[in-house]
């Protein structure tokens, strides 16, 4: 399930990059950032960078686990 952290600002273009805090994915790779009150921005652990409302979607559907960097961040776990 996806967690809700803070740490330093991650760079991020409101736009293109702004989320609902509630989001969630069933990915492990997934990790939500609150940057303002009530907005939050997606990081995906394995690409290690902010990812667009249009991958979130992908995300939090049915199809996360045919994710490239879903199946990278696996296979480096288990390694």
């Amino acid at each position: 399930m996806a967690e809700i952290g803070t740490r330093e600002p991650t760079p991020a273009y409101y736009p293109v990059h702004v989320i609902p805090c509630e989001t969630r994915s069933e990915c492990p790779f997934f990790k939500i950032e609150k940057i303002d009150e009530d907005q939050c921005i997606a990081i995906c652990t394995v690409a290690d960078r902010v990812m667009t409302r249009s991958n979130v979607r992908k995300c939090v559907s049915s199809i996360w686990k045919e994710c490239p960097f879903y199946k990278i961040g696996v296979e480096s776990s288990s390694s």
